[in-house]
């Protein structure tokens, strides 16, 4: 029975550490798209 439940346990916290990971690939991701629309503007701003 215990190493039925250590499985459930080990199950549980690799799909919450698979999970987090996915999350901070996201934030990646959306944190380099909103600093390349940053520098656009600020190329749009420095045009004459």
């Amino acid at each position: 029975m215990e190493e039925e439940s250590l499985w459930y346990l080990f199950a549980a916290y690799s799909i919450i550490w698979l999970l987090v990971f996915g999350y901070v690939l996201v934030l990646i991701r959306r944190e380099r798209a909103l600093r390349r629309d940053i520098d656009a503007l600020k190329d749009k701003l420095e045009q004459p």
